[in-house]
């Protein structure tokens, strides 16, 4: 699979604003991914009460969430473009930045069409 469904929360709101800067300011997309890769892991450590310096926890993270992670990664840049067209489509919006409205509204059909996507057009 290439994407996922995703949650309607803080992190997933804070996540496509990362990615949403980045394409206004041009930053490649794996710098959002490397942050935000680092992010999860570090909670990972943090929940499993385990050291930072873990080598083996951190590798063992990596293995097990690889492929899950790079489609909820695509996931995330998917929905960023597109609310960075709908942002720039829009007369009434600031498209230096998301807000939380456009964000859930956009979440919605993402998650509505994400089946159709992965089922049809991206096998």
């Amino acid at each position: 699979m290439i994407f996922c469904p995703l949650e309607k929360n803080d992190k997933n709101y804070t996540y496509v604003r990362l990615y949403y800067k980045a394409i206004l300011e041009n930053t490649p997309p794996m710098v959002i991914d490397s942050r935000i890769q680092k992010n999860e892991i570090e909670e990972y450590l943090f929940l499993n009460s385990l050291s930072p310096d873990n080598q083996k926890a951190i590798d063992e993270w990596i293995r097990n969430n690889s492929s899950s992670f790079r489609c909820y990664l695509n996931s995330l840049k998917m929905l960023a473009l597109s609310l960075y067209f709908m942002n720039h489509n829009s007369a009434t919006t600031n498209s230096r930045d998301i807000n939380p409205g456009l964000f859930y509204h956009a979440i919605n059909i993402w998650n509505a069409k994400t089946q159709v996507l992965t089922s049809s057009v991206f096998t």
